[in-house]
């Protein structure tokens, strides 16, 4: 039996990782996999992705204009994660959330009062309702965001982990949360003359183009009741099949999938540097002009600018203030490529550095500044002080060249963790201030860019890449994990060998797609060489069927136990959070990695 070998395009297209988006940076969420830019009650739906069915719903007590979306997402996920703007009328029936959980789904009932949840078998069960208001354990800033204002835009993040627990966020806070069991498949079917809480008068039947009424359990969807007079709005509408630290994603996962834990995280098994103290500050905070310009920002923050150079790469950073003691802040990523690296500001003056440490759940080092440089002020409460399309300047050393770019925007989301912005920032603004414009204050650091060139679904290059851009909160990151530098640079470089054979892996079947076979001596990563060697070798000799497939299902074994080896080993060794992270990613890549080669095993026996 031979393997098909052309069909591997289509098994390819599960890796879900594979290069949709071109990332500059590192430690950044996966790009959703279903975007949508608007959808209105009783409007039309504005750019959905392919992949997704735009549907009507039925009227409600005189009120009409219930619009769904409904993403067939090709293979269930452990997690979910939903995203966007939402504004309502006072006369909006509840927007119905709808989570894949397990074998079903779980709906959440997001009403001008409060939230609620139900999961069913049919729809009719709630209908328009506002579900069990009581199934969630309710925070102090529930109390704060309900009842929502009338016509006013909020940031919602809806999450659902895989063991169930579930979380809602409203502009960044946590309002409410459970943990699920397991939850119904929903159907969407009405019988003919069948009432259900909230009904009208008008046709009681969801419709739209080529839309199934029974659900597979691995499909989301976003329904928003009918309104009798006023908008009812979903915008920038992002759903990720997992969760992730993406914009408005509640802080707080030391890894995917597991709550955050109410404890401070471990500091690293190896020995710290030795400990420097903490300064109390000793600069003034620079004075600037009160109607700031991105060249008052320049001229009056010269002294807190910092050009990074290492000998593996250069990057920025910056001085700020923290908890009245002065940290020159980058991000890991910049760290790891900044051995025996040299720090000095756009005002030529060099940094005198101490103890270093990185933050949890964050992309984030921070390491005391003992002397030179002038600290940057610091935005507390972003979501609070900072708004949606507010002005912000990322200042940068652009492509490592030594020079300060202003690179002018507004901020587009802010989440628990991370703010977006549109600021058109690069490679080498890695570690910069995001600041923003009317307060002078640091709202985040500049930490990547992701490009989606293909459509998430089709897999088809898109004509207009989509390009996003996010910072990690300063404010937000609460936890700081002391740095032992030597401990650090080990730590990376086994990631960064694990990440290589990810990517050679990945190159191995490309290269299957695209010829059939590979040929020997391509094929160089130490780990898999010279066994790819020794069965383009035996290929090329005249077989029997029967030695040929016994030949494939043996390499096959061999790759797919190569791809979880080295991560399960170094589990226990990488012990910082950051690479954690890190590595946890690498883990899910891999698995479905393996699942390709298993699904070839399959097929050879």
């Amino acid at each position: 039996m031979r393997i098909p070998w052309p069909a591997i395009c289509s098994w390819l297209s599960i890796l879900s990782f594979l290069p949709t988006s071109d990332s500059l940076g590192a430690g950044q969420p996966a790009e959703g996999i279903f975007t949508m830019d608007e959808l209105r009650a009783g409007g039309s739906e504005t750019s959905p992705a392919a992949g997704a069915i735009v549907f009507d719903g039925p009227p409600g007590e005189g009120r009409t204009g219930a619009k769904g979306v409904l993403f067939k997402a090709p293979q269930a996920s452990s997690a979910s994660t939903w995203t966007f703007r939402y504004s309502r009328s006072a006369s909006a029936f509840p927007l119905q959330i709808i989570h894949p959980h397990r074998a079903g789904h779980v709906i959440i009932c997001v009403d001008k009062a409060g939230v609620g949840v139900f999961s069913s078998s049919n729809w009719t069960g709630v209908g328009y309702g506002p579900g069990d208001d009581k199934a969630l354990e309710k925070t102090a800033a529930f109390k704060a965001a309900f009842p929502l204002k009338d016509d006013t835009e909020y940031q919602i993040v809806s999450r659902m982990a895989g063991r169930g627990r579930y979380e809602l966020f409203i502009d960044g806070k946590l309002v409410a949360s459970q943990t699920f069991g397991n939850a119904k498949s929903l159907s969407l079917e009405i019988p003919s003359g069948k009432k259900f809480p909230r009904s009208g008068s008008g046709p009681l039947e969801f419709k739209g183009p080529d839309l199934p009424l029974r659900w597979e359990s691995s499909w989301p969807a976003l329904i928003l009741g009918p309104v009798a007079a006023g908008a009812h709005i979903c915008r920038s509408i992002h759903y990720y099949p997992e969760l992730i630290d993406g914009a408005g994603v509640v802080d707080g996962l030391a890894a995917r999938g597991v709550p955050a834990p109410e404890a401070p995280a471990p500091s690293p098994a190896a020995p710290a540097a030795p400990a420097a103290p903490l300064l109390a500050s000793k600069a003034p905070v620079p004075s600037l002009p009160k109607a700031l310009s991105a060249a008052d920002l320049v001229r009056g923050y010269s002294s807190s600018l910092v050009f990074i150079q290492g000998s593996d790469g250069a990057g920025s950073g910056f001085i700020a203030n923290l908890n009245n003691a002065e940290f020159l802040l980058t991000n890991a990523h910049v760290a790891v490529h900044a051995r025996s690296a040299t720090f000095k500001t756009l005002a030529g003056s060099q940094v005198s550095l101490g103890a270093p440490s990185g933050a949890v759940g964050h992309d984030i080092v921070r390491i005391a500044v003992t002397a030179g440089g002038s600290p940057l002020p610091v935005m507390e409460r972003v979501e609070e002080n900072a708004s949606i399309g507010d002005e912000v300047v990322v200042l940068g050393n652009a492509e490592g060249a030594g020079v300060i770019n202003t690179i002018k925007g507004r901020i587009v989301g802010i989440g628990p963790n991370l703010v977006e912005v549109d600021a058109p920032f690069k490679p080498g603004n890695s570690g910069s201030p995001i600041i923003h414009l009317k307060s002078g204050k640091v709202v985040g650091v500049a930490t990547y860019v992701t490009i989606r060139k293909y459509d998430s679904a089709t897999r088809q290059a898109v004509r207009d890449p989509i390009i996003r851009r996010f910072g990690y909160r300063l404010d937000s990151a609460k936890t700081w994990q002391p740095v032992n530098w030597q401990t650090f640079y080990e730590q990376a470089a086994e990631l960064a060998t694990i990440e290589k054979l990810t990517n050679d892996l990945v190159a191995f079947l490309r290269d299957l797609s695209a010829h059939g076979t590979v040929s020997r001596g391509v094929h160089t990563n130490p780990v898999i060489k010279n066994r790819v060697d020794q069965w383009v070798d035996v290929k090329a000799k005249r077989l029997s069927p029967r030695d040929a497939a016994t030949a494939d299902e043996s390499m096959l074994s061999f790759l797919k136990l190569t791809c979880q080896s080295d991560v399960t080993a170094a589990q226990p060794r990488l012990t910082y959070d950051y690479f954690q992270r890190k590595l946890a990613d690498q883990q899910r890549e891999r698995t479905e990695i393996a699942g390709v080669f298993g699904k070839f095993i399959a097929n050879v026996k």
